[in-house]
């Protein structure tokens, strides 16, 4: 008798793999594109040299070698540093060739100036495997300092705003507002009273905060609307982008608009 078979037959047979239905990765590129101009390339390959440039700051390694009477500084990258910044460079070779720009990456940068604002990576570009020092800071480190301050304003007041709402973390509220001094302290003198008010409310916002089991260190209604009136404020001030607290990165930002306006 002939053996029956009781495997179902499928109910669809698959077909071959087309390349065609790939989803491209455009994880790398701008959110936003539109018909480009030469502002466009500059402002782009503006934003990639920061990239670069931080990434020269945020991976290199500085150790000391050689001896007491003849003393040397080794510079290295960590191992992550080279497949980050050959990303980005290759970011901006796309870019120059997106735009039909037939310079290498380093003559561009050499050509519209940039080389004068971006020392650390052209430097990098005409020698990858000799790290560049301090010799080398730009007004490029004013501008970075300044942003990452305004951003710790922005994130210590908000974070601290929301809190102030929450009885449960106001036993934090203390040290929260520590940091928030440290980075309003960092902005110098354009937020100079909203330093002398943290001062004045401290110790009273301190000795609640490290009060005994009955209150469990919540803060009472004044000290939550001051809280949330100075969070406020500051939060105000953080993204109001006044002149005054963007003086170490108005270089920066006269060439931003140089290139905006051509």
């Amino acid at each position: 008798m002939e053996a029956v078979s009781l495997a179902p037959k499928p109910l669809k047979t698959p077909h071959p793999y087309d390349c065609s239905y790939q989803v491209p990765i455009r994880l790398d590129e701008p959110i936003w594109s539109r018909l480009p101009g030469p502002q466009d390339v500059a402002m782009e390959m503006m934003s990639h040299c920061l990239q670069l440039d931080s990434l020269l700051l945020s991976y290199v390694i500085t150790s000391d070698t050689g001896t007491e009477e003849s003393p040397s500084r080794r510079v290295t990258f960590q191992s992550a540093f080279s497949s980050k910044a050959a990303s980005v460079i290759e970011q901006m070779k796309q870019c120059l060739q997106q735009h039909s720009v037939k310079e290498t990456v380093e003559e561009y940068l050499r050509s519209t100036g940039l080389d004068q604002l971006f020392r650390r990576v052209i430097g990098y570009l005409a020698s990858p495997g000799e790290p560049l020092t301090q010799s080398n800071s730009s007004i490029v480190d004013a501008y970075l300092s300044q942003v990452a301050n305004l951003n710790n304003l922005l994130t210590m007041s908000q974070q601290l705003n929301t809190d102030s709402c929450n009885p449960s973390v106001h036993k934090y509220a203390a040290h929260q507002t520590a940091l928030l001094y440290t980075c309003v302290n960092h902005l110098g003198s354009p937020l100079q009273h909203y330093k002398k008010e943290i001062e004045s409310k401290f110790k009273a916002l301190k000795s609640t905060c490290s009060s005994g089991r009955d209150t469990k260190g919540k803060l009472n209604v004044e000290l939550q609307s001051w809280l949330d009136s100075i969070t406020t404020q500051l939060t105000t001030e953080s993204l109001s982008l006044r002149p005054d607290l963007l003086k170490k990165a108005s270089p920066i930002i006269s060439i931003v608009q140089h290139f905006s306006e051509q």
